[in-house]
């Protein structure tokens, strides 16, 4: 916001460097034939995928973040949102508290290995960890408006129209 304060963010990292619960990630996730999750990099017992949201070479995706704002909270009801699908999640954003600019900062970032994986071979406390490489950034700044007073109109009475 504009005092520079976090409102949301997405894909952090613990102190143990496990991704945040609710992050959005692109990748596929194996399952054996009871719908457990391989995670031991046991690939012969994977007969599907689950989470199916990669992004290949060569491929592009998009993701949409919806915030009220502060002006829009008063308003008219927002648009009916549109069905989920499998590849579709909604994402909960806190509205901004007050009119001002809000920077928006948005990257991509990718990961090997995960820490999970890690952990698994060569235990928690080795301290070792996959390094995260930024892949794409951009930015914007968006400008919150204080709301306009709403003006009262009165429509005309049935005898003033009928004489034009």
């Amino acid at each position: 916001d504009a005092a520079g304060r976090e409102v949301y963010a997405s894909g952090t990292r613990d102190a143990k460097h496990f991704i945040a619960p609710g992050s959005f990630l692109f990748k596929a996730e194996p399952v054996d034939q009871y719908g457990n999750l391989i995670d031991r990099h046991n690939l012969w017992e994977m007969v599907g995928v689950r989470f199916r949201r990669s992004l290949f070479p060569g491929y592009s995706d998009t993701v949409e973040y919806l915030i009220p704002c502060p002006t829009t909270l008063a308003g008219p009801k927002p648009p009916a949102e549109p069905l989920e699908s499998d590849d579709t999640r909604k994402f909960r954003l806190p509205a901004p508290g007050a009119p001002g600019e809000y920077r928006i900062a948005v990257s991509l970032q990718y990961r090997k290995v995960d820490q999970f994986l890690l952990n698994f071979a060569f235990g928690e406390t080795s301290g070792i960890t996959a390094p995260v490489t930024e892949l794409n950034r951009a930015e914007a700044i968006v400008r919150v408006e204080e709301a306009l007073p709403r003006r009262a109109y009165t429509l005309p009475s049935a005898p003033a129209l009928a004489g034009r």
